[in-house]
């Protein structure tokens, strides 16, 4: 099991009266981005998120403790992990985490025990007791600690029944003699502490361009075979589409919105190379499609299909689920609606299905 633990329990108040993990950002409380990608990443089993031990939520918060170590503990205990399971745990004020950082960690802890993500250092450091420069440290193997930090559950039980101290996990490992390993973090992985990281935040948040795309696909239905693919669902009983992949109408005209809205040319461009090497399933699609984000992110997703069969009302909330899990988004972002087209189309009269998509991408601006 991999278990996930955002710490959100301290009280700072430094960018005013309400902790800063409770302050609304871009839409939402800020603990709430980095809970979003944990909850959505594949390979995470359980998220918790530890709170202020008086801070009222309709989220179910773990109740911390008055040390960012003392919650942590609290939390792996609330888990009771096994002993080979691995702990992850991110600062809430960590929101622009990625799911490649955390895959990244995850591989690199189960290999050796623990890691974390981290930043080298660029800037001359000096060693300067009462403001007064005793020396010049070389920074060249220096870097600067990022959350999320993996740690191998029985391992970080050595160091809480040793009663080790530190200020965040991988310290604790050091002083059991391990030697955890480093992953660089991405650019824009970095704790919001003052007002200044606070606006720089939002600027990457709200800041950014907002780009729109549509896309359109459509299949007819083979009368003799059954097995549809839709939104990267098998429907078994239901006639499968004729087409060189799965058919996947949803998945096809989702690609084509977002191509359409990166100005990246059209799906086949992506699609024929994949098809000519015999892979078949359109979600490879939709996953070499979002390779070409390039920084930006779905926001929103709406989708109209036309058809008489399936009966897409009772698939819709599986539908919502496989398109977020696939497009490592909330199914709150997901909108789908569809009409029989009362028998005046092809697709009203059950000889297909079509899907019209729209996408909204948010670009979020690497550098200040």
């Amino acid at each position: 099991m991999i278990y996930a633990i955002i710490l959100a329990a301290g009280q700072g108040s430094r960018l005013g009266d309400t902790p800063k993990q409770f302050l609304d950002f871009a839409g939402k409380s800020l603990w709430q981005h980095s809970f979003d990608v944990f909850e959505n990443h594949s390979q995470i089993d359980k998220v918790v998120v530890v709170g202020p031990p008086n801070h009222k939520s309709q989220f179910n918060f773990i109740k911390g403790g008055k040390t960012r170590q003392e919650s942590a503990q609290i939390a792996a205990c609330h888990l009771n992990p096994q002993p080979e399971d691995l702990l992850i745990f991110h600062n809430a004020a960590n929101p622009f985490v990625t799911p490649e950082e955390i895959t990244q960690v995850i591989e690199a802890a189960q290999e050796s025990g623990a890691a974390c993500v981290a930043h080298p250092i660029s800037n001359t450091l000096k060693h300067a007791p009462n403001k007064i420069i005793q020396k010049t440290i070389p920074r060249q193997e220096i870097y600067a600690a990022q959350t999320p930090q993996a740690i191998r559950a029985d391992l970080y039980q050595q160091a809480i029944d040793k009663n080790l101290v530190g200020t965040d996990e991988m310290m604790l490992l050091e002083q059991l003699g391990l030697q955890p390993q480093i992953i660089p973090a991405s650019e824009n992985n970095f704790k919001i502490t003052t007002a200044r990281d606070f606006k720089f935040a939002r600027f990457l948040l709200e800041g950014g361009e907002t780009r729109t795309g549509i896309g359109q696909d459509s299949h007819h239905f083979d009368r003799e075979q059954k097995g549809l693919t839709l939104g990267g669902l098998k429907l078994p009983n239901e006639p499968k589409a004729i087409a060189n992949s799965d058919g996947d109408v949803i998945i096809h005209a989702l690609c084509n919105a977002i191509l359409q809205a990166l100005g990246k040319g059209s799906f086949s461009a992506v699609a024929d190379p994949l098809c000519e090497q015999g892979i078949t399933d359109s979600r490879e699609y939709l996953r070499a499609t979002l390779n070409k984000l390039d920084g930006a992110q779905v926001a929103n997703v709406g989708l109209q299909l036309e058809g008489s069969r399936p009966q897409i009302d009772p698939l819709e909330s599986q539908l919502r689920t496989s398109l977020a899990n696939l497009l490592q988004i909330q199914e709150s972002q997901i909108g789908i609606t569809a009409t029989t087209g009362e028998k005046l189309t092809p697709f009203g009269r059950g000889e297909g299905i079509q899907c019209l998509a729209t996408v909204t991408l948010k670009t979020v601006c690497k550098n200040l």
